[in-house]
């Protein structure tokens, strides 16, 4: 019975120090990928599109789709950075906007109004 209790124990000790099966090597666009800067920056934004609701002196309130990895899709208010910010923005206008993550929140740091054209799925 010892034996048996032992050999069952040793048997658990092998299989769990078994060495992991080696991860595959990295490719060149593997450690270019782990580089590149994360979602959430101007080199990699958060890139939305909606129609705009409301035009506030600093922010816009914009009825939007899923925001892949960042929300779900509804209406809200977001802050604009100075350079975002345009007179030539209008209520109904849709939009294609790029997010940056701050310390604190997030802003639209980029606003394209798509020409009615772009808006109803190009030529037709």
């Amino acid at each position: 019975m010892k034996f048996l209790a032992f050999a069952l124990v040793s048997m658990a000790l092998t299989v769990g120090c078994a060495p992991a099966e080696p991860e595959p090597a990295a490719t060149p666009e593997a450690s270019t990928e782990a580089l590149a800067a994360p979602n959430g920056t101007r080199e990699r934004p958060y890139m939305g599109h909606g129609v705009i609701q409301e035009i506030g002196q600093t922010q816009l309130v914009i009825q939007h789709e899923t925001i892949p990895g960042f929300m779900a899709g509804m209406t809200m208010a977001f802050p604009l950075s100075e350079e975002a910010m345009s007179p030539d923005f209008e209520v109904g206008d849709e939009i294609m906007f790029d997010i940056e993550l701050l310390t604190e929140g997030y802003q639209v740091f980029n606003v394209d109004v798509m020409e009615a054209e772009e808006a109803e799925g190009g030529d037709q």
